[in-house]
């Protein structure tokens, strides 16, 4: 984060927002899982929360795509946006 020493004005930058998705989903205790895929410029982190909660972070630093997850038996397709972070939740 960027703060202009004249005018005040505060600039988020990519690793601002990626540290507020890990530290909205993922607690304390967390493990990682092996997670795999080949997709060029998608970046991945599988992690499971103590509570058994567990949690996919992508990094996209491509154009807008679809990509289909799998963990274990579900399956889900996800809509990427260019030069963005996703994170998503199973219970």
């Amino acid at each position: 984060m960027t703060i202009h020493s004249q005018t005040n004005e505060i600039t988020r930058s990519g690793q601002f927002w990626a540290l507020a998705q890990f530290s909205r989903f993922i607690r304390r205790g967390a493990l990682r899982f092996d997670s795999q895929g080949m997709i060029p410029d998608l970046d991945h982190v599988g992690l499971e929360n103590p509570d058994g909660q567990r949690i996919i972070v992508l990094s996209n630093a491509a154009v807008d795509r679809t990509v289909t997850l799998q963990l274990g038996a579900m399956a889900a397709e996800v809509n990427l946006k260019k030069d963005s972070v996703t994170t998503l939740v199973w219970k």
